[in-house]
């Protein structure tokens, strides 16, 4: 760069219009991308867009259209506009793409666009992430709650709560769900989401353009997070008519959708789809029916200052109404779920002309659901159970309960949640260096305004469970309302002599507003998450006399994720003891006498969840070849969990009076003992620690001409440690003499496990063009799977008396029967390493296209397996069977395409 140029800014443009390959017409709403850049934006009303381009560089850009083949190609700065054609999506044409794209900046990243998503045919967004490094190829469906899994080899509830998933922008949050709270059975643990991550069953793909996976490093303006984000975008501009039907054995669905250009620059898409599944068909209550649909609207201007709008409303419902099965319920038992949801989302950005901000992007999500669980229930106590009747400390009187009876109850949520963000932007040029500076704002609100759990007192659900037997009204619970700020620099630097750099860095800021001037930590400092990521290009070299082009990647995040309501706020303890059932033959004559206890258990010391990553990429292409490596090491030491809270709740022990009293007694009638007592119930607090490592692997071939075939291979090993912080409470179940085990020991390590697993994908895409077809095989070989129960100590670190005093584990007493119970026994074999053989599975996936507006597909999973018997640990002999998975969908679709 000559003196005279150094340090003056050097900004261009590159413009073009995007056209309808056969009827020339524009194309609005087009998606324009740029990885190098970190670009995306779209078409205006005339199908034109305009990028600043740094002069002298250039770079690599994507346009997708519904409907339409992707285009990608390499732009310069020119002073005319460029005409570029799009042709309508047709397996007769070469270059498609039905597999998620790694990128090649970012480690832990995979793009998915709609031709592989209609390739898959999934039935909901657990199925997608299958096409990602570390996915797995497993039968499609909705049976059961489905929760994101992120590098690791077995799903946890932290890392579900801890994915957020972004849809045109605005997060879907779970942290106002509370069905699980005040209301415990396990039929509704296990149907609940609560303090998990989102039910992926709810996120229909039909209506999807394309789809983000980032399991490395996001960008800041992504928060309320620590495991990974997957980033969503509906359809938005012209699309013709498109039917989808799928069946397979367990699930049926149908979708419809169309967008219409309503007038130039003014779009309108809407969408509808229904989806069916039933996991046993001899048990027609474990089913799950979906209802989804979208409007949206979309204006893309072209004034100068390129106003973009997009509004939608999204409803999703289930529809499970009442049922009833003979051969599990009696003839009264009943079971309802009754759920709606509704979300408003809307986009803006505009470019203001102004020195400092180049474009302004706002995004504002209001959704609410009406979450409603009813259950006719029939309840059969063991033996007689004392009603307690006190809500708070105190002695009285209680009541008994019927020997059986049938309950009627509901639980009725009304989770709300606000999103509104808005952000700047600002790209420059000088010299060798371009950058782009990102500030923004964030406010997030949830509040759950549901009645909660509603049922006659008198026939409590769940007799005898000191955190079921009092109502709480939801809408009685504070909201959350944290307020974020970030700050993002990305900047590009050409380093002279083919070396190029792309660093960027960011730093996240965020406090829960409605938690000030309360008692928690949290309340009294702001969360602080610093992220940096770079790319460093070397100059392409020669190798074998093949040009070889590598990049080199790495960085390292801290991310944070709230708690949720039910974390802050859980509903109080009761421990109700019985001092006297006297149970006389007459009923008038019984006295039942209770003493209550009520306690807190907000934990005020609860910390946010802290997960650092750090990741470490390679990116190489040689003779048309894509290789991609990705090393991370994920570390959570503050997971949400809830561990056990003692008190010191001693009472009065009644006894019988010689002789017994005639009438009703009253209880200064009973002579009366003091007893010590410890009670123990669950808290939240920051117990979980998780340890993932792990090495995500790629590697994709250039088509085998002859037998228009690609081959891909792809894969992952994953080991991860699940563990404790905090020492884990343990009380022996043996009894002697009928009572109960007085001492309560805390352990270190002692449910600590360590999994891995080893797994390649080989698949092989043969698209041929003349006859629009397109077969796929995938062979699954999960070489390794092992885990083990990490080795502990046998003698608590503490344990705790009657009186809550605490002693150390070493004092136990060896003569005293009940402290001699704490000394953990373990059997040497559940601490040795349990290994699985190899596991092979075929699968086969066909799509033919029969003309254009027809498509048939079909699928057949575990085709062929091979799994031999094993031996666990416990030296017991073991095989899976899998059957073969069959599924078939039909796709119509007009053949008018264009401006229409």
């Amino acid at each position: 760069m000559s003196s005279q140029n150094r340090g003056v800014c050097q900004n261009c443009y590159y413009k073009a219009v995007v056209l309808d390959y056969e009827t020339k017409v524009s194309l609005p709403f087009a998606s324009v991308s740029s990885e190098s850049l970190d670009l995306n934006l779209c078409t205006d009303a005339q199908g034109h867009f305009q990028i600043n381009i740094p002069r002298g560089r250039t770079i690599g850009i994507t346009i997708n259209y519904m409907g339409y083949q992707p285009l990608s190609k390499k732009v310069v700065c020119r002073n005319k506009v460029d005409t570029l054609f799009l042709h309508p999506a047709t397996y007769s044409l070469e270059g498609i793409v039905v597999q998620g794209e790694l990128s090649k900046k970012e480690s832990g990243k995979t793009r998915i666009n709609k031709e592989a998503l209609d390739y898959l045919q999934p039935t909901g967004l657990s199925d997608v992430l299958s096409l990602t490094p570390g996915g797995l190829v497993r039968n499609p469906g909705l049976r059961g709650v489905q929760q994101m899994s992120v590098r690791e080899v077995r799903s946890n509830h932290n890392t579900a709560l801890g994915t957020a998933i972004v849809v045109d922008g605005a997060p879907i949050s779970n942290d106002a769900n509370l069905q699980g709270l005040g209301n415990h059975n396990q039929e509704l643990d296990a149907k609940t989401t609560m303090n998990g991550g989102v039910d992926l069953r709810e996120v229909s793909v039909d209506h999807i353009e394309s789809v983000d996976v980032v399991e490395g490093i996001p960008s800041v303006r992504y928060g309320n997070l620590s495991s990974g984000v997957v980033i969503l975008h509906t359809k938005v501009g012209y699309s013709p008519w498109t039917l989808r039907v799928q069946s397979d054995p367990y699930t049926k669905l149908g979708s419809i959708g169309k967008g219409f250009n309503v007038s130039q620059g003014h779009n309108l898409y809407f969408g509808a789809d229904y989806a069916q599944s039933v996991s046993d068909k001899r048990n027609p209550i474990s089913g799950y029916r979906r209802l989804m649909g979208i409007v949206k609207y979309s204006y893309a201007g072209r004034h100068i200052y390129a106003p973009r709008f997009m509004t939608s409303l999204m409803y999703t419902g289930t529809l499970n109404s009442r049922k009833f099965d003979p051969e599990v319920m009696t003839l009264r038992e009943s079971y309802y779920n009754y759920y709606n949801k509704v979300v408003w989302n809307n986009n803006f950005s505009l470019k203001p002309q102004m020195p400092w901000i180049n474009t302004i992007d706002a995004v504002f999500s209001l959704d609410y659901a009406h979450d409603l669980i009813e259950q006719e229930k029939y309840v059969s106590p063991r033996g007689i159970l004392a009603l307690p009747l006190l809500d708070e400390d105190g002695v009285g009187e209680g009541a008994y309960l019927p020997p059986v009876y049938y309950t009627h109850y509901k639980t009725d949520g009304k989770p709300l949640n606000l999103f509104a963000q808005i952000r700047t932007s600002h790209r420059w040029n000088y010299g060798r260096y371009d950058g782009d500076l990102m500030i923004g704002a964030e406010y997030r609100l949830s509040k759950n305004y549901g009645r909660g759990p509603i049922y006659d007192r008198m026939l409590p659900p769940n007799p005898g469970s000191s955190l079921s037997s009092r109502p709480i009204a939801y809408r009685s619970i504070p909201a959350m309302s944290p307020l974020s700020f970030f700050v993002e620099h990305r900047l590009r630097t050409d380093l002279g002599r083919g070396w190029e750099s792309d660093i960027r860095l960011g730093i996240r800021t965020e406090k829960d507003l409605n938690l000030t001037g309360s008692p928690y930590d949290i309340a009294k400092r702001w969360s602080f998450e610093p992220r940096v990521y770079g790319t460093l290009s070397l100059p392409p070299f020669s190798l074998f006399s093949s040009l070889i082009k590598v990049n080199l990647m790495g960085g390292w995040g801290r991310h944070i994720k709230l708690p949720t309501l039910s974390y802050l706020y859980p509903e109080k303890a009761y421990f109700d003891l019985v001092e006297l059932n006297y149970a006389d033959p007459n009923p008038a004559n019984r006295l039942l006498w209770i003493r209550t206890y009520v306690r807190d258990r907000a934990n005020y010391h609860l910390r946010f969840n802290r997960e650092d990553k750090y990741e470490l990429g390679l990116s190489v292409n040689w003779l048309n070849t894509d290789i991609m490596l990705s090393a991370f090491h994920h570390k959570t030491r503050s997971g949400y969990s809830y561990g056990t809270h003692t008190y010191y709740t001693p009472y009065d022990k009644y006894s019988l009076p010689s002789p017994l009293p005639n009438g009703k007694p009253s209880i200064s009638d009973f002579p009366k003992a003091h007893t010590d007592y410890l009670s123990a119930t669950s808290q939240p607090d920051n117990s979980i620690w998780i340890d993932k490592k792990g090495l995500e692997y790629s590697v994709r071939f250039p088509q085998i001409s002859v037998l228009k075939t690609n081959l891909t291979f792809q894969g992952a090993y994953y080991k991860t440690i699940y563990g404790n912080s905090l020492p884990m409470a343990y009380r022996p179940s043996t009894q002697i003499e009928g009572k109960v085990n007085p001492y309560l020991g805390y352990y270190i390590g002692r449910d600590n496990t360590k999994t891995t697993r080893f797994h390649t994908l080989l698949r092989t895409d043969t698209h041929i063009p003349k006859l629009k077809l397109i077969c796929s095989t995938t062979t699954q070989f999960v070489w390794s799977y092992t885990s083990r129960q990490m080795p502990f100590d046998a003698y608590p670190l503490y344990f705790l008396d009657q009186k809550g005093i605490s002693h150390n584990g070493k004092d136990i007493d060896l003569n005293d029967l009940e402290q001699k119970q704490l000394i953990a026994t373990t059997d040497p074999m559940m601490f040795q390493k349990n290994k699985e053989p190899v596991d092979i599975g075929f699968n086969v996936k066909m799509t033919k296209e029969v003309n254009r507006w027809l498509k048939v597909s079909f699928f057949v999973n575990n085709l062929l397996t091979y799994r031999p018997v094993y031996l666990t640990n416990y030296r017991m002999k073991v095989q899976s069977w899998r059957v073969a998975f069959f599924g078939v969908e039909l796709q119509l679709k007009t053949i008018k395409n264009g401006n229409g």
